[in-house]
């Protein structure tokens, strides 16, 4: 018995309770349904008050939404909503569940108030810009939980200002470093950057995409093809760069070019 649905305080929404119940009764071979409404009637709480009378599953689901404890769990759901976030990284299929259930938790069925709701769990301005511009004429919600998926899996593919990168020369297969202390000798006497591992390492080789020098970009962002940017070394948060090799005079030690970082 220990898998039993917890007794019904208004803490839980009803259909969904009486649904686990039912289930729970079928699974041990308790299939008179009279027996079973006797059963969930006496799980519920005792300051929930069921009139004798009630004699079907849908008469009780009714009864219970209409107590002011439903009410009240309707109110706490449309908060728990207003404070979900869909997180640029996060897992979409896990956020849509939660979002579905507490829209239906708060009893949110209109299609447009539905979309107003999902627009405000976007991670940012822009992600809930092009959203709302591709599901203003979709009638179906099943069409704009689709769209919603396609626009995060495009956020996601896309390079930003402020977007976390790994870059791999492509003639040798190796990861653009910056190991922290490591310094030329020379000129300058600044930390290197130089192709290391064919893995990219988490704390030496992630830069940070940010815009070109003197350029203002919000973060967030998408940078458009063929944009000039800079590239900021995650761990030591110093900027790429390089020295001319005759002010002072000093070459990189593998390329013999100028210094780099």
């Amino acid at each position: 018995m220990g898998d039993l649905p917890p007794r019904y305080d208004g803490t839980l929404h009803p259909e969904v309770w009486v649904q686990d119940l039912r289930f729970f009764c079928a699974l041990r071979g308790i299939h008179d349904q009279a027996t079973v409404l006797s059963i969930a009637i006496l799980r519920i709480d005792h300051n929930i008050l069921i009139p004798r009378d009630i004699d079907s599953f849908n008469s009780l689901v009714s009864v219970l939404k209409d107590h002011v404890t439903h009410s009240v769990f309707r109110a706490v759901s449309l908060e728990k909503l207003n404070k979900l976030k869909c997180e640029s990284n996060g897992d979409i299929s896990k956020f849509i569940a939660k979002f579905t259930s507490l829209s239906s938790n708060a009893n949110i069925t209109d299609q447009e108030e539905k979309k107003s709701y999902l627009l405000r769990n976007m991670p940012n301005d822009i992600v809930r810009d092009v959203l709302r511009s591709r599901i203003e004429k979709l009638n179906s919600f099943d069409k704009v939980i689709e769209t919603f998926k396609d626009v995060m899996l495009e956020h996601r593919r896309q390079v930003r200002y402020g977007s976390k990168i790994a870059l791999k020369h492509v003639v040798t297969g190796r990861f653009l470093s910056c190991i922290k202390g490591m310094r030329y000798d020379t000129g300058f006497k600044q930390h290197m950057a130089f192709c290391n591992s064919w893995q990219p390492d988490k704390l030496q080789d992630l830069w940070i995409v940010i815009p070109a020098c003197e350029q203002h970009v919000k973060s967030g962002n998408p940078v458009p093809f063929n944009s000039v940017i800079g590239l900021k070394h995650q761990q030591s948060g110093l900027n790429l760069h390089s020295h001319d090799i005759d002010s002072p005079p000093t070459k990189s030690p593998v390329t013999k070019q100028q210094e780099g970082k």
